[in-house]
């Protein structure tokens, strides 16, 4: 999960990755046995099943995944297995690296998703079919500035989706209501279905919501793109 720090600068570098779990409940506790990296993973199948996200990846003859926040990688896990995602390739963006390792169908962006640089780095990839986000921003406790940060996340994470196929579909974690207000009303235009969902999934005390948007409108809208040939990479720097 990708977590934006006070000053909104923390280079890969400097973190200290851990995939330590804690399997503290149900959730928790039956991803551990099935063999995901964490209890996330689940809401991301509550979505799919409600909603049918990946119902839309049919479409593309080439099919590409942007999975924002991606670490320790439980919804990689999902996409992969998926089976209307099986062909599909997906790329990731987060501060800490996966814990999956070596996947020739999954590529590694390590770095901030609301840096310039990285956010500019995916119009070779794009575009995409479906992009997901479960990122949250870090808490310091002051609620000006968490909602600061929680607010310039979303600006950030809502510039993606001009990375987004004409007829894509996108998934995007938020915990302030205001915000998710403002959001569906920009994105109602443009696209067929726009809905809030709060999966059973998410912990009770948690004020997370996810938008899920379906059918994009209108086509991708970015200045590059390069050959639909893949290389393939472990890591992205």
């Amino acid at each position: 999960m990708n977590r934006l720090t006070r000053n909104n600068a923390s280079p890969a570098s400097k973190k200290k990755p851990s995939h330590r779990i804690q399997w503290s409940d149900s959730y928790t506790k039956q991803a551990k046995s099935e063999g995901f990296f964490a209890r996330s993973v689940f809401k991301l199948q509550e979505i799919d099943k409600r909603f049918r996200i990946f119902e839309g990846i049919k479409k593309f003859s080439n099919p590409k995944i942007l999975d924002l926040g991606a670490s320790p990688g439980s919804w990689v896990q999902w996409c992969l297995s998926h089976p209307l995602s099986k062909k599909a390739h997906i790329y990731t963006i987060d501060l800490n690296p996966l814990a999956l390792k070596g996947h020739k169908r999954v590529s590694q962006t390590i770095g901030d998703l609301c840096q310039e640089s990285i956010y500019q780095q995916q119009a070779s990839y794009a575009p995409f079919s479906l992009i997901l986000c479960d990122a949250a921003p870090s808490s310091t406790g002051n609620r000006i500035v968490d909602n600061a940060q929680s607010k310039l996340l979303h600006d950030n994470t809502q510039r993606y989706i001009e990375y987004l196929a004409k007829g894509g579909n996108f998934v995007c974690k938020i915990f302030s209501q205001q915000i998710l207000n403002n959001m569906m009303n920009e994105l109602k235009p443009k696209f067929a279905q726009v809905r809030a969902y709060k999966p059973r999934a998410s912990r009770s005390a948690s004020r997370e919501q996810y938008i899920i948007t379906i059918n994009k409108l209108h086509s991708a809208n970015f200045s590059r793109m390069e050959s639909e040939d893949h290389v393939y990479f472990d890591e992205i720097r």
